[in-house]
């Protein structure tokens, strides 16, 4: 993903390359998170391996045998759908 860049930097940098003065010409404002921002990215989930390639800088995310199990059920959802099983049976099929 590369280096952590601070927003606070890269604004003021960007004020600045335009020929304008941080906090003079323009007001840089901290407004704290909003709904559905995160400070950090998880590329790797609590259930999922990481396992590497042939390719350097390469690798492949696995999921635990939960997802598999999951993943399972959705090809076979959505190979009854594909055979044109009706609402009642998909439903039945869900567990509901």
């Amino acid at each position: 993903m590369g280096e952590q860049v601070k927003i606070d930097l890269l604004a003021r940098d960007l004020i600045t390359l335009h020929g304008l003065e941080p906090d003079k010409d323009i007001r840089i404002e901290y407004i704290g998170l909003r709904d559905g921002e995160k400070l950090h990215e998880e590329l790797v989930g609590k259930n999922e391996t990481v396992l590497d390639t042939s390719f350097e800088h390469i690798s492949v995310v696995r999921p635990e045998d939960d997802s598999r199990d999951i993943m399972q059920k959705v090809d076979e959802l959505e190979a009854m759908v594909t055979s044109g099983a009706d609402s009642r049976n998909l439903l039945e099929a869900m567990g509901r």
